[in-house]
């Protein structure tokens, strides 16, 4: 999924799928919300007055102008109580709308930035957390489409925001975002892979992978490296399984002086020991 920012009104873009959002116990929507029911002759609001849109946290609302504005369609996600918003509400709101708009075959989506108007989050952060969301939301372990699942995916999202002074502000955050996001896949998908495919070679040649990308020092003890540090309980594990023991530690700035190491032990080797029996 392409994801991207421009400078708008949120009501005027050309996507299939546009989402606002909504507090619970706000009768009359304001900011983007507010513009949006007023561009579709009230229609936000006649859902607020009718029962149907509460606002609580996980709630989507699905409206259809019928071509009073160019969205296909609007997603008014509920964000729950205001007292109680966080970026982790947003992030979670997020991924309500866009598992919503995945469920609705959307293939383009724009998005106002959860929780940066009334709310008062600051626009980096509220960026971060409604990208983080909408990718955590969106995810599912590949190996899925192997069984026939359905594997329609969003093509384009778009974070629309009116004031362009912050436009630079929030394609940073999307940045970010984006680089925790790859962080938290590869996570995500070793923990979703069988244990005959996630394997110890496999999980090692991963984290070597992940250290000549990034720069990272790595280390693998062998059987021998955990013996000659009374590892026993892992040992056992171990010896009951078809692959040699790989004991993997990767380290960020492993030079840097001005943070107390832990324990007494020396820092492992640089280099890649071989996992030998």
């Amino acid at each position: 999924m392409q994801i991207s920012a421009h400078t708008g009104q949120i009501q005027q873009f050309e996507a299939d799928t546009i989402i606002v959002n909504l507090f619970r116990g706000d009768t009359q929507p304001g900011g983007a919300t507010g513009a949006v029911d007023k561009a579709t002759d009230g229609a936000i609001s006649d859902l607020i007055a009718g029962g149907d849109l509460r606002g609580e946290a996980g709630e989507v609302a699905v409206l259809y102008p019928r071509g009073a504005i160019p969205a296909r369609r609007v997603l008014i996600v509920g964000l729950g109580k205001s007292g109680d918003f966080s970026l982790e509400e947003v992030r979670r709101a997020s991924a309500h709308a866009l598992r919503r708009a995945r469920d609705l075959r959307a293939k383009s989506v724009a998005t106002i930035v959860h929780g940066a108007g009334v709310a008062g989050l600051p626009t980096d952060q509220a960026t971060q957390a409604t990208v983080e969301g909408a990718l955590m939301g969106l995810y599912r372990y590949e190996a899925a489409k192997q069984h026939g699942e359905d594997c329609h995916q969003i093509e384009q999202l778009t974070i629309v925001e009116f004031d362009g002074d912050k436009l630079a502000t929030i394609r940073t955050a999307i940045s970010v975002a984006e680089t925790v996001w790859a962080g938290v896949k590869t996570a995500r998908d070793l923990v979703n892979m069988p244990p005959n495919v996630a394997t110890p070679t496999r999980m090692a040649e991963t984290a070597t992978e992940i250290a000549a990308a990034h720069n990272l020092r790595l280390f693998v003890g062998d059987r021998q490296w955990a013996a000659a540090r009374n590892m026993g309980a892992y040992l056992a594990v171990a010896k009951g399984a078809g692959e040699r023991p790989q004991f993997i530690i990767l380290e960020h700035r492993p030079g840097q002086t001005d943070l107390p190491r832990p324990g007494s032990s020396p820092p492992p080797p640089a280099s890649l020991a071989p996992a030998s029996e």
